[in-house]
């Protein structure tokens, strides 16, 4: 029985992260809507989660991020916090408008970023985010986190 070697994945800036290539297909189906400023982040990021069985749409605009949103609702969100078109603070507030004003449930969203101050996890909370997680994580952790706020959010609905 051959023994896997992890894959590892890294982008520039960032410390290189490993997971295991056996993760099955844990988020076979689920949409999921990635946006970070960082090409190379937001290519991280929807590689890992499409081994994983998701369908990703990965963008660095958060303007792009929200029509997608708004043309093809996603089972989750996965956003930067910090972009300079507009934070991901500004762009979980507008999505849980719009959410309230077509009178449709809050989709769960995953702030991923590298604020990772106490004070920083309370603002991505109080903004709209169900989870807060700092950069670097490791894909594994990524898909756990996802498939949680998934089972979570199938329970209420």
């Amino acid at each position: 029985m051959a023994v896997q070697q992890p894959a590892v994945l890294e982008y520039a800036g960032m410390p290189a992260i490993s997971g295991s290539r056996d993760m099955g297909l844990a988020l076979s189906g689920a949409k999921v809507l990635v946006v970070d400023d960082d090409p190379d982040a937001c290519e991280l990021v929807r590689v890992v989660l499409e081994e994983n069985g998701a369908e990703v749409f990965a963008t660095t605009s958060p303007v792009e991020a929200f029509e997608h949103f708004r043309e093809d609702k996603p089972n989750v969100v996965v956003a930067d916090i910090i972009m300079p078109e507009e934070s991901g603070y500004q762009l979980i507030k507008r999505i849980r408008s719009h959410e309230r004003s077509e009178g449709g449930a809050e989709i769960p969203a995953v702030a991923l970023t590298a604020k990772a101050r106490v004070e920083d996890r309370l603002d991505a909370l109080a903004a709209g985010f169900q989870v807060h997680v700092p950069k670097p994580v490791e894909p594994s952790e990524l898909e756990a986190i996802i498939v949680n706020l998934l089972e979570k959010d199938q329970k209420v609905h």
